[in-house]
């Protein structure tokens, strides 16, 4: 799958700094991923740690006049909330 890097974001989440890419994919319509890495303390190396297919076409279809950047921004807020949670609940795991 292969598109281009639209919106790139840093974030700070439990002493851990996070990047967030969102990637319009080629061919497909209104079709973005948006990924979430981290470099784990001690790590060397970027790991995938949240990774979403979202197809914006049905919401657009609905509301024809909501700008395809409003629909992009509320998904950012919704996969930071979601790492946010996730790490959350595994911040004592072995």
């Amino acid at each position: 799958m292969r598109g281009h890097i639209i919106t790139e974001d840093r974030f700070l989440h439990m002493g851990t700094d996070h990047r967030l890419f969102v990637t319009e994919i080629e061919n497909v319509e209104n079709e973005f991923r948006f990924e979430v890495t981290r470099i784990p303390p001690g790590g060397d190396a970027p790991e995938t740690v949240f990774e979403k297919l979202v197809n914006f076409s049905a919401r657009l279809a609905q509301c024809p006049e909501t700008p395809i950047d409003q629909l992009v921004n509320a998904e950012l807020t919704a996969v930071r909330n979601a790492v946010f949670g996730d790490e959350a609940l595994h911040v004592h795991d072995p």
